[in-house]
């Protein structure tokens, strides 16, 4: 297991001064509290195991056998922090009006985020039957699930001639044949070859390579080009339900969260009084993520996150 770290950086020190500025703007007390245990004392101002806790508990992938060495650089960070947030309010930098919008900005943000945390914490696991549905319309990812020989190739071009890559790849002349093309078309192009179980790869691209005849190739749009991948081999290793139930029941959760934290968005959208000014007069042909992300999901079905099914099924 890779070891998350903990390491101060600048950036990270200059967003937890903004956060701790906000903190002291309501209030400072150099009392230590009866309920928490003092980690060091800074300057008569104390640091406590809870606020070290706190910061652990967002570092992800981090072992048991890692707490001790990660609390220690949490808390040398938090040393550092405090020593330059007692000198900010020495000199009143929290009062500069910079300093003043960005901790209004994280405290807006803090509340918010608060908010829809406790309209979304009441919900509850996904029933038996929806699991179940889950796996069954996603064959390639479990029951039919494969261990792909991949060749992936990247090429250089403008969006308007994707057409052509696709009809290119899909010819059934294999990966050569493509990159012939592309070397009479004077488009850069790379090839690398890798071995993929179907979790691993692009959640739109497994059904893809799943039914992709030998030869041709299954194109995605890139940033400045495509990817193009061709299956050389592929070797069948099925996951069954039960295997495959926790981590289903966890997106399937996940994506509960996020459809129930949009309605609220929608809900609260709708009965706001909402007046434009200015050049914003009009709400505008925009779709707001409230309006946009429902009819998505609706249109693609649920979706399980890469990294949870990375991670989550514990399978070579």
């Amino acid at each position: 297991m890779s070891r998350s770290s903990t390491r101060p950086t600048a950036a990270g020190l200059l967003v937890g001064l903004a956060a701790a500025a906000m903190l002291a703007a309501c209030g400072r007390s150099s009392e230590p509290s009866v309920a928490t245990q003092v980690a060091v004392r800074v300057n008569e101002r104390d640091i406590t195991v809870h606020q070290i806790n706190q910061q652990l508990a967002q570092s992800r992938q981090l072992g048991p056998e890692q707490v001790q060495t990660a609390s220690r650089e949490v808390l040398e960070r938090l040393i550092d922090q405090e020593l330059a947030l007692q000198q900010a309010l020495e000199q009143k930098v929290d009062r500069e009006p910079a300093v003043v919008a960005a901790i209004e900005a994280a405290r807006r943000d803090v509340i918010a985020r608060a908010y829809i945390e406790r309209i979304i914490g009441g919900i509850g696991a996904p029933s038996a039957a929806e699991v179940q549905a889950y796996y069954q319309a996603h064959p390639a990812l479990f029951a039919e699930r494969q261990i792909y020989t991949l060749v992936q190739m990247d090429v250089a071009l403008p969006e308007a001639r994707l057409p052509e890559l696709q009809a290119k790849a899909q010819e059934g002349k294999g990966v050569e044949a493509v990159a012939s093309w592309a070397a009479s078309q004077s488009l850069a192009h790379a090839s690398t070859q890798s071995t993929q179980a179907a979790e691993t790869l692009p959640l739109d691209l497994v059904p893809q390579l799943a039914a992709l005849p030998a030869g041709h190739g299954a194109v995605q749009a890139a940033n400045g080009g495509a990817h193009v991948w061709f299956v050389t081999a592929r070797q069948s290793s099925p996951v069954a339900l039960d295997q495959a139930r926790p981590v289903i029941e966890q997106a399937l959760v996940n994506e509960h969260k996020r459809l129930a934290a949009l309605a609220e968005v929608k809900r609260l959208r709708g009965t706001a009084k909402l007046e434009y000014q200015g050049p914003f007069a009009g709400p505008g042909p925009v779709k707001t993520v409230a309006q946009a992300e429902p009819a998505a999901a609706a249109a693609s079905g649920t979706a399980l996150d890469d990294g949870q099914l990375k991670k989550g099924l514990g399978l070579p």
